[in-house]
């Protein structure tokens, strides 16, 4: 194996990890403790492999997942954002302005007229 190899198969394990873990509440510390790596080694290889930070992107797999919700469910925010592991409603809201432009709210509005 070479160090390239390594990496990349790393990420992919961490990315499959953070898809399956989702619904739960993880920190940067439960992931490096998944993995036993230091915070600097797993954030640096994760950056460098990806052009993200593993928050980012996990922040970004949950909002993929919130817009998913939104569409085919009629959970409200709250319970969304309480299901993808937020403790809070407004960080949730403010992580998915940030992504998509839109507040949960007007999102499923555009979702619905869409249909």
């Amino acid at each position: 194996f070479s160090d390239e190899n390594f990496y990349a198969d790393l990420v992919k394990v961490i990315l499959r990890f953070l898809r399956e873990n989702l619904h739960k509440r993880l920190t940067l510390d439960d992931i490096c403790s998944k993995f036993s790596y230091s915070r600097s080694f797993l954030c640096k290889t994760f950056k460098e492999q990806t052009g993200e930070t593993l928050i980012a992107c996990l922040n970004r797999l949950k909002i993929e997942e919130a817009k998913r919700l939104l569409k085919e469910t009629s959970q409200t925010v709250t319970d969304i954002a309480a299901s993808l592991g937020f403790r809070e409603v407004k960080y949730f809201d403010a992580i998915f302005k940030k992504q998509t432009g839109l507040t949960p709210v007007a999102y499923r509005e555009n979702a619905t007229k869409q249909q």
